[in-house]
């Protein structure tokens, strides 16, 4: 039984790897989610200088995938596991490049207007 356990998280994981993957290019191709995709590769393929430079931001997403993780374990489903991880994963990673984008461009007070130049985001 602890083997089936191991090889059920393991592969939760590597399925969880993949859709991540699989997200990123596929959002890269689409002109309306490319910023998305390339927000998440970033995250794999800069891993090492987000640790180094975001150890915290990078210690919240990885828990916060790893949460995701649990609970899909938890439903005993190991798609439901890779499904909720990558969810979880690409929620948090927005959400935190959306708040480091707000403290790197303070507003100064203004109201940003949606579609002028003061509105891109960097991500």
């Amino acid at each position: 039984q602890g083997h089936q356990a191991v090889n059920s998280a393991a592969l939760s994981v590597i399925i969880n790897s993949l859709l991540w993957v699989m997200i990123g290019r596929f959002s890269m191709t689409t002109g309306i989610f490319r910023e998305l995709g390339t927000v998440i590769n970033k995250r794999a393929l800069e891993a090492s200088e987000n640790w180094t430079k975001y150890p915290v931001r990078s210690a919240g997403e990885c828990s916060a995938w790893l949460c995701g993780q649990y609970v899909g374990y938890c439903l005993d489903s190991t798609l439901a596991g890779a499904l909720l991880g990558t969810a979880v994963g690409v929620s948090v990673v927005l959400c935190s490049e959306a708040v480091h984008a707000l403290h790197r461009e303070p507003s100064g007070g203004k109201v940003k207007v949606a579609g002028t130049a003061e509105t891109r985001w960097t991500w």
